[in-house]
């Protein structure tokens, strides 16, 4: 069984070419993660990863944990994998082979978690001065800000910006705070879009750079809100909408300007694998139910349209005094609102078909307009036909 009985975090004394240097070593005693037995299980903890660390701080990543190595782990709390440091502007870990952070250590097996996905608002601190704003219980307990963090709950790392940062989990409420700006993310932080879900990819975070909708894109955010699931369609040139500094999304709908709030679902940000660029996505309303505004009753009445259409279809087919032209034109004009309608009941239960949407929307177009057409056609042919027995008679 892996335990992990040491903690080694080292409390920053002074600033050594812009990157920490630390000193103290503080025991988290007898910290288990999850009980984790073998290897197998280990690696179902994506959020950790092993590493055996030499003495000149050369990283090797480990599947498991080999017998000859003593069963103690170190356990590190670093935002970012080795190698990489922490880019708080995008919000993502780009690479950088310094390893001042570890400084301190001895050679051994290090056990780091440089995961915050189950968090829904991520707060950055960049340390500016020398850090004693900050202590460390013997039980990994962060006491930063008169707030307390347990592990799990934060990260440590350095920046690109010369500084330390440290990575804190926020409640909501934290992006109503002054000096606090939240960007809403589609994906848990550390993840990104690999096609319609979410992939691990630390190498991503937000960047604003090539978005128009935000007001003052240029203005640093330092947390980032997850969005919670729905189903989401990427930002098109044609809609009217603008996010403000405070998160608040203003659209235009039928003639009027209406207001959602930060904490409301209605978009999020995100960078997508297929456009290789981040993307603004919206959410499709909801009512506060969760379920789709629309009412059951349009699901039932398309439903029973495309029972009733493809009954008359099989009687028609089947009877043989209805077999005449008129009834020919009949089964053409009902087959066509049946694919129509049966394409439309589909969509009420999948409104976001993925590839099939273009095939979905061409051919709900092509149906209707032969339906139209083959209405014109029994309209001429009744017509026709009533007025050559008006002749008649």
């Amino acid at each position: 069984m892996l335990r992990h009985v040491l903690f080694s975090l080292l409390i920053l004394q002074e600033y050594s070419c812009g990157f920490v240097d630390y000193g103290k070593h503080f025991v988290i005693g007898d910290y288990q993660l999850n009980e984790t037995e073998n290897c197998q299980q280990l690696n179902k903890h994506q959020q950790y990863f092993l590493y055996n660390i030499d003495s000149d701080h050369t990283f090797q990543k480990l599947d498991c944990l080999p017998e000859s190595l003593t069963k103690e782990a170190i356990y590190f709390s670093k935002c970012c994998p080795p190698n990489y440091i922490y880019e708080p502007k995008e919000h993502k870990c780009i690479e950088n082979n310094s390893s001042s952070i570890f400084d301190g250590f001895d050679s051994g097996t290090l056990l780091i978690r440089n995961d915050l996905s189950e968090c829904k608002v991520v707060l950055d601190h960049l340390l500016d001065t020398p850090t004693n704003a900050f202590t460390i219980d013997a039980d990994g307990s962060l006491h930063y800000n008169d707030r307390t963090y347990r592990i799990g709950s934060y990260c440590f790392d350095n920046s690109d910006m010369k500084k330390m940062v440290i990575r804190t989990c926020e409640k909501v409420d934290v992006c109503r705070n002054q000096g606090v700006r939240c960007i809403k993310k589609c994906c848990p932080v550390g993840q990104y879009y690999e096609g319609s879900t979410c992939s691990a990819g630390h190498q991503f975070g937000v960047s604003l750079a090539n978005i128009t909708r935000f007001k003052d894109p240029s203005k640093d955010y330092n947390a980032l809100l997850v969005s919670d699931p729905c189903n989401r369609y990427v930002d098109k040139p044609q809609l009217t909408f603008h996010i403000t500094k405070d998160g608040t999304t203003v659209i235009r709908e039928i003639g009027v300007w209406k207001h959602y709030a930060l904490e409301e679902n209605y978009y999020c940000v995100e960078y997508i694998r297929m456009f290789q660029d981040y993307n603004v996505l919206l959410c499709r309303l909801f009512d506060n139910s969760g379920q789709p505004s629309k009412p059951i009753i349009i699901k039932v009445a398309l439903i029973i349209s495309c029972v009733c259409l493809l009954v008359t279809v099989i009687l028609y087919l089947l009877l043989p005094d209805l077999k005449n032209f008129i009834g020919k034109i009949i089964i053409c004009y009902c087959s066509c609102l049946f694919v129509a309608f049966l394409i439309l009941t589909w969509l009420q239960f999948d409104p976001v078909p993925g590839d099939y949407c273009d095939a979905f929307g061409f051919a709900i177009a092509f149906c209707f307009l032969a339906a139209f057409s083959w209405m014109t056609i029994l309209c001429y042919e009744m017509w026709r036909v009533l007025g050559y027995v008006y002749k008649i008679i």
